[in-house]
């Protein structure tokens, strides 16, 4: 009898051992499928900090950076912009290097191809004077996702610190 009841204890521990054991193991090993590696990893990012408007007639928009959350492809930019009085982007530049070259409209989709592989200066080219507005800039990724942000840029005397018209390199 008291060896049935030892038997029987060490069958309960063995037992309640494995259900925890595999719950526990469970808990740290799940796996969810289905995630991209989008949602998984670093999102890309927009810095509008040190945005300002420069050139004859307030018609440059520079200083916007483009944060990369690994190696994103950007297909398409929308920028949008308040107070529209028929105003036009005509180029967008990302490093250095054109993206989309036109007439645009505020708010439609420039569609373009950049890989977005480390921070770049953003700049867009507009026909007319585009102080005092609010901006909206939203990328649009090959993966179908956007990351968007608003702002009003700094413009005349109100440049941002460490803006040095030099250099349009300010550190996040």
């Amino acid at each position: 009898m008291k060896t049935r009841k030892v038997v029987l204890t060490i069958i309960i521990i063995v037992m309640a051992y494995g259900a925890l054991s595999t719950g526990i193991s469970a808990y740290f090993t799940d796996d969810e499928s289905g995630k991209s590696s989008v949602e998984t990893g670093v999102w890309p990012g927009i810095n509008v900090g040190g945005a300002i408007l420069t050139g004859n007639g307030w018609t440059n928009l520079h200083n916007i950076w483009l944060l990369p959350g690994g190696e994103d492809v950007i297909t398409g930019i929308i920028i949008s912009w308040s107070d529209n009085k028929g105003e036009k982007v005509n180029e967008v530049i990302i490093g250095g290097n054109t993206f989309w070259a036109g007439i645009g409209e505020s708010g439609e989709i420039l569609s373009g191809n950049y890989i977005l592989n480390k921070k770049q200066d953003n700049m867009y080219r507009f026909d007319s004077d585009m102080h005092g507005k609010e901006f909206t800039i939203q990328l649009v990724l090959e993966n179908g996702m956007k990351v968007e942000k608003k702002f009003v840029p700094k413009w005349r005397d109100e440049k941002p610190s460490g803006w040095n018209s030099q250099t349009t390199d300010i550190d996040n």
